[in-house]
């Protein structure tokens, strides 16, 4: 099994050379821009690791975070 790692930085250049990097060294890895859209894509699968921004535009890190913690919680209860 592929080790999943979430990429989320609004940064494009920062973000794809992340994703490169990662990619390179054998990992899955899906890449957002858009801190909502990379939540809505935890929804689909669990991921293993999240590299995350702590400042974005649409949504900072801790309530990224906690909403993130909501939805696992969800899933497992």
């Amino acid at each position: 099994m592929s080790v999943c790692i979430l990429v989320v930085d609004d940064n494009a250049d920062i973000m794809r050379l992340m994703e490169r990097i990662l990619t390179k060294q054998g990992y899955n890895v899906l890449a957002f821009e858009s801190s909502l859209a990379a939540l809505a894509a935890t929804k689909k699968g669990i991921v293993d690791l999240v590299i995350l921004d702590i400042d974005m535009p649409e949504m900072d890190a801790w309530p990224w975070l906690r909403r993130l913690k909501r939805q696992i919680f969800h899933l497992y209860s």
